[in-house]
């Protein structure tokens, strides 16, 4: 009986390590980019039915292949610094043509909150984050309309410039 109990526990002594070793993470699914730091849904619900959008300051740039991009922002007035660094809806984008930075062509609603000591800019469908802004800059200047600025690469609205 003795032996019996000794083997038992041998095995479990040997099972444990396999039982704890760390499962293999989920690699992202083809051809979509992982995102670090994404909003969650509810953040990004949340921010979706507070948006109001000025749709006069509508900013458009037609390429020299035809396709068109819009930005069409969103009213930020009455919002502090605080407020929209907590995370919020500053416009749509809806681009005719896929974008340097990897966004199929479509309609995205555009997510900006601060991360730490930096702005992030995330453009979403429904109340998913399907990608990241590779490059958004704090600059001086509050630009109340919206311009694209780079050849049409980046756009420049309230004091933060982003690619899309």
């Amino acid at each position: 009986m003795r032996w019996a109990l000794a083997l038992m526990a041998a095995l479990m002594i040997c099972t444990v390590p396999a039982a704890m070793a760390a499962k293999p993470e989920k690699a992202p699914e083809k051809g979509k980019k992982e995102l670090q730091d994404a909003p969650g849904r509810v953040a990004i619900a949340k921010a979706n039915d507070k948006a109001t959008f000025q749709k006069e300051n509508t900013a458009t740039k037609e390429f020299a292949s035809g396709k068109i991009v819009r930005f069409t922002p969103a009213d930020l007035s009455g919002m502090n610094d605080e407020e929209i660094g907590h995370g919020c809806v500053i416009g749509i984008l809806d681009t005719e043509r896929a974008t340097p930075d990897g966004l199929e062509p479509g309609k995205y609603r555009v997510f900006t909150r601060k991360h730490g000591n930096h702005w992030q800019v995330f453009y979403c469908q429904k109340d998913d984050a399907v990608m990241k802004a590779s490059d958004t800059t704090n600059v001086d200047g509050n630009e109340h309309k919206p311009k694209f600025e780079e050849s049409g690469q980046r756009l420049h609205y309230w004091f933060l410039k982003f690619s899309y």
